[in-house]
């Protein structure tokens, strides 16, 4: 079955008169491919990466981030085959099938552009866009490899994994090549990323090319542009020391790349070898360059790095030479030799366009994702290990929040109780000090009372024995030591009493700092107990505001209803048909008759005379036929959006009635 598929890229095809980028030679051939195979084949490229002059097919379905939805909209495809994962997180939701092209990995990339991010982030959103994709191409069997993990990641089976090896591939028919004759030429292409680093190689081919003959190296260069995949805003570039290097090289020519039709011209013309080495990292090892591609279509053997992913098929082929990508005076000697053996670099040639035949032609290396397109299978995808793992954190998140609501009610339990028996020791530790104050407080009166017994006995001795005026000098003696020993007494009483004040100043200033705690943990007490207070007068606010709203959704229903009844009562009243007539008398007639204000100035002609008014009906006895109206009117008067009409017609029935 014949389906539309819209490949969308953030670079284009190759176009002739622009240089070509690996992105766009990829996305170019898998949509050859699948045309070849009878399916119709739509490109839509990143506004910002596609070059005036570019044809009118690829600027009609430019897009932006903002209307991929309209261009996807416009085309209305059968299936979407999006280049990179990165594109994929830019997809709007759209019931579509979404195969997605990973050619190479955009995550290593990315650290290479911007070394100070993190991992993190860009894993998030990678796991996020290959959750939305139901089937997924990969260049190799790395990739493969590298990617499926991802896959599992974002909810695919592990069992039953989307994935097929497309290799890369051009559709176009090799060229024919002219045999023999020209000057060897070593052919370099490629972009100035930050993660290749040929320094070695380049240098080394440079080093085998000294003084041999004409024969000289090549070096294409371009600098990638801006896209969504991402800028070159980072990272440390290796190409302006290359660059530097090679500029005092005879034997090594550096060119900004050519338009593409240009640069496949000079690989079929004037290219001998090429040159596809790089300093080993975990992105190359990943890596399967296209440009590799195209050298075996233009029938260039190559000298391809030792631990690459093709390294094994170009051996088996013979299609060039495998190198370590440090050995820089390896390549020089390989250089050299190959600069002086035109026919084994013939040989090789003729291997290298077979290699192509073989295995890297666009309409056969598509047909492992044949069954896709075909069938348009929609994969079942389970929650990704990313949404589990974020509900597993919200989860433990709500577990800690009650463990701390636990903590904080156990502490603040503990906080009361410790309280409490904070309260309970300053209590008793008053109570004791009391106590040794009373006790203190009655020895100072007792030593005060015996101070002053003594004293009275003393002066009364004195007394006695001035009055005697004779006793003997033993008796005086005796009586002047017993008059010492009081007054030792007294003076021992003294101090006792002096140490019984300090005691008590001693309690009395404990008994404040004891009574200062009290007032402080009554004030926090307080405190506490007014925000409890506070927070239930809130609640009690809040709930007597429910209510009141409640009560007066009542009372406006009830006035409602008695409006309701009360205009289906009075419309047939006489009453009512007399003021729809006044009503409408007043919208077309002539001003009521009564006097009219003179104008300024004098007095004017009296006003002529309307029609006499219709006699009121006779009023309706009883008050029964006047509540409606008085309801009705009360309900107007608290209504005050009310029809005029009925404000009119209740007072003009209230007068007749």
């Amino acid at each position: 079955m014949r389906r539309t598929v819209l490949c969308i890229s953030s670079d284009p095809p190759p176009l002739p008169d622009h240089p070509a980028s690996g992105g766009g030679l990829r996305i170019g051939a898998l949509g050859a491919g699948l045309a070849a195979h009878g399916h119709r084949v739509l490109h839509a490229v990143d506004a910002r990466a596609l070059p005036a002059g570019a044809p009118e097919a690829l600027r009609a379905l430019a897009f932006t981030p903002g209307s991929l939805l309209e261009t996807i909209a416009r085309v209305s495809p059968d299936a979407l085959l999006v280049e990179q994962w990165a594109l994929a997180s830019h997809l709007p939701d759209v019931d579509l099938p979404v195969a997605v092209d990973l050619h190479g990995s955009l995550t290593l990339e990315n650290l290479f552009r911007r070394p100070e991010s993190r991992l993190a982030p860009d894993l998030a959103a990678k796991v996020a866009a290959l959750h939305r994709a139901d089937h997924v191409l990969v260049p190799g069997e790395r990739q493969r490899d590298w990617f499926s993990a991802f896959l599992v990641l974002a909810g695919h089976d592990p069992r039953r994994l989307p994935v097929s090896v497309v290799p890369l591939g051009l559709p176009e028919a090799p060229p024919p090549r002219a045999t023999g004759g020209g000057p060897f030429r070593l052919v370099y292409g490629g972009a100035r990323w930050p993660w290749i680093d040929s320094e070695a190689a380049l240098l080394g081919a440079a080093d085998g090319l000294e003084g041999d003959g004409d024969a000289a190296l090549d070096v294409y260069l371009s600098t990638p542009g801006a896209s969504l995949l991402g800028d070159v805003d980072g990272g440390e570039s290796p190409w302006p020391r290359v660059e530097a290097a090679l500029a005092g090289r005879a034997r090594a020519r550096v060119r900004e790349a050519l338009p593409h039709a240009l640069y496949r011209e000079a690989l079929i013309r004037e290219g001998t070898v090429a040159l596809d080495v790089y300093r080993d990292n975990p992105e190359r090892r990943l890596a399967i360059t296209t440009r590799t591609v195209e050298y075996l279509w233009a029938g260039l053997p190559v000298i391809y790095a030792r631990d690459g992913e093709m390294a094994r098929e170009i051996e088996d082929a013979q299609a060039g030479w495998t190198v370590d990508p440090a050995d820089r005076g390896g390549i020089a000697e390989l250089v050299s030799e190959l600069a002086r053996s035109p026919r084994k670099v013939a040989a090789r040639a003729r291997n290298a366009r077979r290699l192509f035949l073989d295995r890297h032609r666009a309409e056969a290396v598509v047909e492992p994702a044949l069954p896709f397109f075909q069938d348009l299978p929609r994969r079942r995808r389970g929650p990704t290990a990313l949404h589990e793992m974020t509900g597993a954190r919200i989860a433990l998140a709500r577990a800690e929040l009650d463990l701390v609501r636990r903590q904080a009610e156990e502490h603040r339990a503990a906080a009361q109780a410790a309280w409490d028996a904070d309260r309970a020791e300053m209590q008793r530790r008053a109570l004791d000090a009391d106590r040794r104050l009373a006790v203190a407080e009655e020895e100072a009166r007792v030593a005060r009372a015996e101070r002053d017994r003594l004293a009275v006995l003393a002066e009364d001795d004195l007394r006695a024995e001035r009055a005697r005026g004779e006793r003997s000098e033993d008796e005086k003696r005796d009586l002047a030591r017993r008059i010492q020993e009081q007054a030792r007494t007294i003076e021992d009483l003294s101090r006792r009493d002096d140490a019984a004040r300090e005691e008590r100043q001693v309690l009395l200033r404990e008994i404040d700092g004891l009574s200062r705690r009290v007032e402080g943990l009554q004030g926090e007490r307080e405190g506490l107990l007014g925000e409890r207070a506070s927070l239930q007068s809130r609640v009690a606010e809040v709930c007597r505001e429910r209510d009141e709203v409640a009560g007066q959704e009542r009372v406006l229903r009830e006035h409602l209803g008695n409006v309701e009844r009360d205009l289906h009562e009075i419309q047939g009243t006489p009453a009512w048909r007399l003021a729809v007539r006044r009503a409408r008398g007043q919208a077309g007639a002539p001003p009521p008759p009564g006097p009219v204000p003179p104008p300024e100035g004098g007095p004017g002609p009296a006003p002529p005379r309307g029609p006499e008014p219709e006699a009121p009906p006779p009023p309706v006895s009883g008050g029964a036929a006047t509540r409606p109206l008085q309801r009705l009117g009360g309900a107007v008067g608290r209504a005050p959006g009310a029809a005029e009409l009925i404000r009119l017609w209740v007072g003009e029935a209230k007068g007749n009635l």
